[in-house]
């Protein structure tokens, strides 16, 4: 299937999105690790991990600081605890879907993780472009995803051509990433005693 997709004004490249199938039949190339996701300098590397379900991420603290990596995710949440440079944690990925990660810490830091249960997945090009190969004919949902926007849901009829005619446009949404501490509050300033460990 090859398709295009553009983007909204404040979205600056088709590149940012992520476009999946939920749906797509099952086998064929997934994502192979080690899967790691960095914490350093206060941010999380790389900010978006694409794994198969099943797939073990390694968070890995290369800073000078304490981190505190959880996410709220329904069906995906998870609590790592406060943990020291060098120090790792890891989390399983078994259930498909876009997982936001952050630090209970430091607000600045987001992630995101996409679990994957079929190889039809694909990021555009700058022009808009992607392509998913080896999709039998049927009907199936596509997902355009970005962390800047809501994610946009199409059906798609694949009936053997070589391209499909959709209109896709993801627009920015503003305060996409704006979040709340583990407990569901906003997060309070560092004060004089915590400046040590943020």
């Amino acid at each position: 299937m090859l398709a295009r997709l553009s983007v909204g004004s404040e979205l600056r490249d088709p590149a940012q999105v992520v476009v999946f199938l939920e749906d797509g039949p099952k086998g064929g190339a997934l994502p192979e690790g080690p899967f790691v996701i960095g914490q350093q300098n206060k941010t999380f590397l790389p900010s978006q991990l694409i794994v198969p379900v099943g797939g073990v991420v390694e968070f890995v603290n290369a800073d000078q600081l304490d981190h505190n990596v959880f996410s709220l995710a329904p069906g995906s949440a998870f609590d790592l605890g406060i943990y020291r440079k060098g120090a790792f944690r890891r989390v399983t990925f078994d259930k498909p879907g876009v997982v936001p990660v952050y630090c209970n810490i430091h607000p600045q830091m987001v992630a995101y993780v996409l679990a994957v249960d079929n190889p039809f997945f694909a990021r555009p090009g700058k022009d808009g472009r992607f392509r998913l190969f080896g999709l039998p004919r049927g009907d199936y949902h596509l997902v355009a995803w970005s962390p800047h926007s809501i994610p946009i849901r199409q059906t798609v009829l694949v009936d053997g051509g070589a391209g499909i005619p959709l209109r896709l446009i993801v627009r920015e949404r503003g305060g996409a990433e704006r979040h709340t501490d583990k407990t569901g509050k906003a997060y309070q300033p560092y004060s004089a005693g915590e400046a040590g460990t943020r």
